[in-house]
């Protein structure tokens, strides 16, 4: 048993009132009430991302789609290693989901009628993403 005057815990929250049985009642019921879901991750080795360069994108976010969001692979090269940097080339495509159930993953306080709303921009030469420009009527 460790003790101190004050603490930092940082861990699975369902935990702490096992961990810490002095916690405050209204505090452990608060915790109790708190609920997790998982995250599927799914990675795709794509054949080349000539499509994602055609249409200048880097990430998609799709809502009310099987996975909410897709994105080309981080342009990180180490060692003798070189990411892919030709959309000719094969490249990993990153996909999430959220199990739960329910179709709709759209994110709160996003305006998802802007023009371009949860597309990232890249330039056909570098897998590095580019700001979309907004565009103005």
């Amino acid at each position: 048993m460790a003790s101190g005057r004050k603490v930092v815990m940082a861990g699975y929250h369902q935990m702490f009132p096992h961990i810490c049985p002095d916690l405050p009642k209204e505090q452990s019921q608060a915790l109790a009430k708190a609920c997790r879901a998982p995250l599927v991750y799914t990675n795709v080795l794509i054949r080349n991302w000539t499509s994602f360069a055609k249409l200048g994108l880097r990430y998609a976010y799709c809502p009310g789609s099987y996975c909410h969001n897709a994105s080309l692979d981080y342009p990180v090269s180490l060692g003798n290693y070189r990411c892919p940097t030709a959309p000719e080339e094969p490249m990993i495509l990153h996909m999430t989901r959220p199990p739960t159930g329910s179709r709709s993953s759209q994110a709160p306080g996003k305006n998802k009628t802007d023009p371009g709303y949860g597309l990232e921009r890249v330039s056909a030469t570098s897998p590095l993403p580019v700001p979309m420009q907004r565009r103005t009527p």
